[in-house]
């Protein structure tokens, strides 16, 4: 299979002082990829993103693009591109102007690049092209001030790609709009960024922002990657008990193997597809209960006797709480119209949704 790795993160660390903010991290980057680097603040992950842009130097380690040892080279001269999340527009410049200014001020920088000769009528042209890429169209003369925060959000992703960086590093760029709008951007974004097929690295730690942007997702924690996998992989097999609970799942159980496919907790023995020995923990996964059959019991699955302790309508489903043997266990149901809180249910959870951790 032909490698089309284009940067290679190597063993990379950084202190501040007595902080270990990025400690031993490894990666690979496809070209054309789309890498989240997800986690908590103070993590790591936006110091990593800037070791990379060459806006902090490593104590140790190498960072490679396209074959190229980048470590110490100046930020200006790796052709990077740079997105905030202030969107760091010129509020005295039109729509097209922002644009336009950082193409000609990444052309002065970088004479001899694709875009370094550009005359005024090829940097026009270029201009329309990224907002027309963008949804912007026609509003080229619009005053920042006149935009909305998704339109500005637009102009500054316009400003930064038409430039051609080779590689595009996102700093929280949605952090600073309402949850609505961050939705349908996030979507958006993705799209234009698959279109161009420029290779880049996001910064957030919104995971509904990393599931919906990403190829491939670094879950962070002090330093270090946790896991890193695709979205999907990560969300439906998280590596530790840290990546489960920052995932947002409330379920992470203690207990010890039995034997394998069978493991005790204090609330009762469950029935797993996995195996294991000892102590450890296990993730019951929200969508775990089946409501359909939670009084009849399941031969792959486990019977409890649980109180519920709240029933939370959420418009797409339910958000149920239950008491077992004073473990606090949540689950989401489709249905939500027949749930009596303070009763007792006999319930089954699905095998196949809880996993070792």
């Amino acid at each position: 299979m032909q490698d089309n790795t284009i940067l290679r993160i190597e063993n990379v660390a950084k202190r501040f002082g007595e902080t270990i903010a990025v400690d031993g991290v490894s990666l690979n980057l496809a070209e054309g990829e789309i890498m989240c680097l997800l986690g908590p603040s103070g993590c790591g992950k936006t110091t990593l993103l800037r070791l990379v842009a060459g806006l902090e130097n490593a104590d140790t380690g190498r960072i490679l693009f396209a074959g190229n040892d980048m470590t110490n080279v100046p930020a200006y001269q790796r052709g990077f591109g740079m997105m905030f999340q202030n969107f760091a527009l010129f509020p005295h410049l039109n729509l097209f102007e922002n644009v336009a200014y950082g193409l000609k001020n990444a052309a002065s920088k970088a004479q001899g690049r694709q875009h370094g000769n550009l005359g005024n009528e090829a940097i026009a042209a270029r201009v329309e092209e990224m907002l027309d890429l963008v949804d912007l169209s026609g509003l080229a003369m619009r005053r920042i001030d006149q935009l909305s925060g998704g339109q500005q959000q637009r102009v500054a992703l316009a400003r930064v790609l038409a430039t051609s960086p080779k590689l595009l590093m996102l700093d929280e760029p949605l952090g600073a709009l309402d949850r609505a709008l961050r939705e349908r951007l996030m979507i958006e974004l993705r799209t234009i960024l698959k279109r161009v097929g420029v290779t880049a690295i996001y910064v957030t730690h919104d995971q509904a922002e990393a599931y919906a942007v990403s190829d491939r997702m670094a879950v962070m924690n002090v330093g270090k990657i946790e896991q890193l996998d695709s979205p999907r992989t990560i969300y439906r097999k998280p590596a530790n008990s840290f990546v489960a609970r920052f995932l947002g799942f409330a379920n992470v159980v203690a207990g010890s193997w039995v034997e394998d496919g069978v493991y005790e907790t204090a609330f009762g023995r469950l029935s797993i597809n996995g195996t294991g020995t000892g102590a450890g923990e296990i993730l019951i996964r929200p969508d775990a209960l089946d409501a359909a059959e939670r009084v009849q019991g399941r031969s792959d699955g486990s019977q409890l006797t649980a109180q519920l302790v709240t029933a939370s309508f959420r418009g797409r489903y339910t958000e149920l709480h239950f008491t077992v043997n004073g473990t606090l266990l949540e689950f989401e149901v489709e249905e939500g119209d027949h749930w009596n809180v303070g009763e007792n249910y006999s319930i089954t959870l699905d095998s196949a949704k809880i996993v070792p951790l």
